[in-house]
Formats: structure tokens, C-alpha cells, sequence
């Protein structure tokens, strides 16, 4: 007979001698079959940030399964091997909602991989995310020289590495924050 999934049975025992003669029966254990792989599957870099300004970052690990305990195996690498930076990478690991985690070494796009497995040895399909490391600050804004002198309204213009934000700092104390610019202009 074939066993369903999800369900538990219990196995009994009897031994049949040549003769036909059948011994009395022992309850063995109890097996419960499970042949689905973790459901519920994800993993988010940094809560699902965008950018990163540190190669260091935190995975949020999340799976769900009948058949408990859950491990998980991460990597750098889209086979789940070995990164050459994460000493756990490429192995099977305890299941941890949250795990410390190095990004590789070049600025750009990352994407970390997971696949979780279950008791039963039923594997999830291989899930990602990504985040850019930019680890390099932005040059220096340039500022139009400001020529004459004004009255009480002053524009300043210049240009500044695209999507970042620019702190201007005038004498007597007064700073100005958060000018968005976009487009570098």
C-alpha cells in the first residue's frame, strides 16, 4: 500500500513461519511520511533594503514545514557551494531567522541564496535576494561661483553625484539639509 503524505502510522510486526503458522503482533513506532518541502520560503538582506554601505549585512530566513526541524544552507553563490567568504556557506545549517552575513568583496549588485530542507530530507527550491553595496562615498559636490552680491534671495547651483542628498553649510552656523538632487544636477 502506499503511504499518503501528512499522515502518521503506526507499523506492526509479525513473523510467519514456513508452516504458515503467525505469531501475535507488535506495535512498532510510529512514522510520520513527508514528502513536501518547506513551504513559506524567504530571504530579505538588511529587511529588504535596497542599498548597503557595509559588506556586513542581516538575513532574515524564513520557512515553514510539518516535519520539524528545518535547516537552511546560504551562499554568495547561486549552486549553494562554498563562497570563500562565509565560513557556513555551502553547508547545512541550523534554521535561524535572523544570521549575520558578509556580502563579496566588490561594490555593486549582491545576491545572497537560500534553500531550506526538512526533517524528512525534502528540499525547497532555491530562493534569492539582492541589495547594491556601495561602500564609496560620492565626490565632493561642485558649486557655481556665486558672482555680485545678492539681496536677500541667494541661488547656489552646481552638481552633485545623482540621488544623493547635499548638506550646505553657511557661516553664523546655519546648515541647510536634505537638498535632494536629482539627476546629479
Amino acid at each position: 500500500a502506499r503511504l499518503s503524505d501528512g499522515n502518521v502510522y503506526t507499523i506492526g510486526i509479525a513473523a510467519v513461519d514456513l508452516a504458515g503458522n503467525v505469531s501475535s503482533y507488535r506495535n512498532g513506532n510510529s512514522v510520520a511520511v513527508d514528502l513536501s518541502a518547506p513551504s513559506g520560503t524567504s530571504i530579505t538582506i538588511n529587511n529588504d533594503a535596497v542599498f548597503t554601505n557595509t559588506a556586513t549585512v542581516s538575513l532574515g530566513l524564513a520557512a515553514t514545514d510539518s516535519s520539524a526541524p528545518v535547516s537552511a544552507k546560504v551562499s554568495n553563490k547561486a549552486d549553494l557551494s562554498y563562497d570563500g567568504v562565509n565560513s557556513d556557506s555551502g553547508t547545512w545549517i541550523d534554521f535561524a531567522s535572523t544570521k549575520i552575513w558578509t556580502l563579496g568583496a566588490v561594490d555593486g549588485a549582491e545576491t545572497v541564496y537560500a534553500a531550506y530542507k526538512d526533517a524528512g530530507g525534502n528540499i525547497s527550491a532555491t530562493i534569492s535576494d539582492s541589495i547594491i553595496l556601495d561602500r564609496a562615498a560620492p565626490a565632493a559636490p561642485l558649486i557655481t561661483p556665486i558672482v555680485g552680491y545678492q539681496s536677500n534671495n541667494v541661488f547656489i547651483s552646481g552638481t552633485a553625484e545623482a540621488n544623493s542628498t547635499v548638506n550646505l553649510s553657511l557661516a553664523g552656523g546655519v546648515t541647510v539639509t536634505n537638498i535632494a538632487v536629482a539627476n546629479g544636477a
